[in-house]
C-alpha cells in the first residue's frame, strides 16, 4: 500500500499542536499543502488514528466536531481536560487558542516559511 504524502503531513502536524492550543481543518490543510481541504483533513479526523490529538482541531469558527467521540460533548470535555475553555454556544475563542507552528517547528515538519500565511475564510 502506497503511502499517501498529505495524510502523512496532516497526521504530523496535528502531533505537533500543543496542549492548549487549537488548529482549524483548513489550517492544517494549508499547512499541509492544500489550501482548500479542509474537508480531506476531517475525513482523514474522522478515520482517527491512535495517539493524534484530534480534539485539537475545530472548525474555521472555533465549533466542535459532531463526529468527535461522544459528540460535542466528548470534544467539550476532551478540550476541557487541556484548559481550553468551551463556550455555551459549543465554540472556542480562536482569538486566545489558535496555534501557528514557529519557524523551528515549521522545519522539523518540513514545512515552508510561507505557511503561517492566513487566508480570510480559509481556516
Amino acid at each position: 500500500m502506497r503511502s499517501d504524502p498529505f495524510r502523512t503531513r496532516v497526521l504530523a502536524i496535528v502531533r505537533a499542536v500543543p496542549r492548549g492550543r487549537l488548529v482549524t481543518y483548513g489550517q492544517v490543510a494549508l499547512l499541509a499543502g492544500k489550501r482548500h481541504g479542509a474537508r480531506e483533513v476531517g475525513w482523514i479526523a474522522h478515520a482517527g488514528g491512535e495517539g493524534i490529538p484530534w480534539q485539537r482541531v475545530v472548525n474555521r469558527f472555533g465549533g466542535l466536531a459532531a463526529g468527535f467521540t461522544g459528540g460535542r460533548e466528548g470534544h467539550r470535555m476532551a478540550l476541557r481536560r487541556e484548559g481550553v475553555r468551551v463556550g455555551v454556544d459549543d465554540r472556542v475563542d480562536l482569538g486566545r487558542y489558535l496555534w501557528w507552528p514557529d519557524a523551528r517547528t515549521r522545519r522539523r515538519l518540513g514545512l515552508g516559511p510561507g505557511t503561517n500565511v492566513c487566508w480570510e475564510g480559509n481556516l
